[in-house]
């Protein structure tokens, strides 16, 4: 038995399907903040900023990200710069986001800003418009912290809803 579906209809179902594929990845896009000093910057082509700073210190990662049911999943890319001195030609992360060639002369310069994942989140659940963080056993971290002078959040929320 074949079904025949008339091309108006397939193409309706076809439009439909895309406008929610695509407009279902727009509540991810932006930036996010927790109240703890992170911060994510989702790109729509897939790739994005963390920052994570307090006083004058800061971490940095960059790269890309996928979605798999409510979840995106990180991917970071590191930047690495070339350091070459007397002797030999080493690779080292990268202080900002361009990779440059450095002799050892140019190192002698002091970042408080570094490059570096572990505090990054893997991954983070979308539930209610905000981004929640999947701890090592796989469950979602819904508490509030203890702060200096009352509980914050510890979830992810967009930075125009953040700075109302």
């Amino acid at each position: 038995m074949n079904i025949i579906i008339p091309m108006k209809f397939a193409s309706a179902i076809l439009l439909s399907f895309i406008t929610s594929a695509v407009y279902g990845q727009n509540h991810y896009i932006g930036e996010w903040n927790d109240h703890w000093g992170n911060s994510f910057d989702i790109q729509p082509d897939s790739s994005f900023k963390y920052i994570w700073s307090f006083d004058l210190s800061s971490r940095w990662a960059n790269g890309t990200w996928k979605i798999n049911n409510d979840t995106i999943y990180f991917f970071s890319i590191p930047v690495y710069d070339t350091i070459i001195n007397d002797k030999n030609i080493v690779l080292k992360l990268s202080e900002d986001e361009k990779s440059s060639v450095l002799t050892s002369k140019d190192l002698m310069q002091l970042s408080s800003g570094v490059q570096d994942t572990a505090l990054m989140p893997k991954k983070l659940f979308y539930s209610h418009n905000k981004l929640f963080v999947i701890n090592a056993e796989g469950k979602l971290n819904r508490k509030k912290l203890k702060g200096w002078y009352e509980k914050w959040h510890s979830w992810y929320i967009r930075r125009d809803k953040y700075y109302k």
